[in-house]
């Protein structure tokens, strides 16, 4: 096993020091940690989060057993889901749609239209890039960044 694939922490692994906690993975048996508090070790299939939800952990892991049970109403409207279901990338079994549960706005949102920057760690609309020159989300795809005035990578060479 590689040096990476588990933590050296000598505490409770409560912050992204915590190399597992930073890579999105619960703590294992060949972590040396000690009381661990890695909020992934509770989650069932932390690799199939949405990107929201891995960014939102430490809310999860304090969200009730029957708070992940109450029904979140789809915005196709086809039917009521459970949080625990939308903490995924959930796909309506009426419509085919594809949803996740938004921490940063609050709601059930639709992944062809939304999308979560895991840099800037918010839900921003389809219409929003991530400029690497000033690490700002900034919108319009094809409009230079609306805080440093780089070009964006989807404008068309073209033009």
């Amino acid at each position: 096993m590689k040096n990476g694939d588990h933590c050296q922490c000598q505490s409770e692994c409560k912050t992204k020091r915590c190399a597992c906690l930073k890579a999105g993975r619960p703590c294992g048996s060949q972590c040396k940690c000690q009381n661990c508090s890695n909020p992934f070790n509770s989650i069932e299939n932390p690799d199939q989060l949405s990107d929201c939800a891995r960014d939102n952990i430490k809310k999860i892991a304090t969200i009730s057993a029957i708070n992940l049970e109450k029904l979140y109403e789809l915005p196709c409207r086809c039917a009521p889901v459970p949080l625990k279901s939308l903490l995924e990338d959930y796909e309506c079994q009426s419509c085919d749609e594809p949803y996740y549960y938004s921490f940063c706005l609050g709601e059930v949102m639709d992944t062809n239209s939304m999308w979560h920057c895991q840099i800037c760690r918010t839900c921003s609309d389809d219409g929003v890039w991530h400029c690497k020159n000033c690490n700002r989300c900034t919108y319009g795809l094809t409009l230079s960044c609306e805080h440093c005035g780089k070009r964006s990578s989807y404008r068309s060479r073209g033009k």
